[in-house]
């Protein structure tokens, strides 16, 4: 439509994503954004290296 993004917040908490590549996942990164926003300090990744997805990414 020709507008300018308004992304950019949501996607700066996920350092492996920018504009570009981030796979429409905006779902789960809203959400999370939410809660950024709200107050909750919830990490991006879990602590267990194991868990390969951001506590952001909906697959299905």
């Amino acid at each position: 439509m020709g507008l300018t993004s308004n992304l950019q917040p949501i996607i700066d908490l996920f350092p492996k994503w920018n504009l570009e590549n981030w796979d429409n996942r905006w779902f789960a990164a809203f959400v999370f954004y939410c809660c950024i926003e709200a107050g909750y300090k919830i990490p991006v990744k879990h602590t267990n290296e194991a868990v390969k997805c951001d506590f952001a990414g909906c697959s299905a």
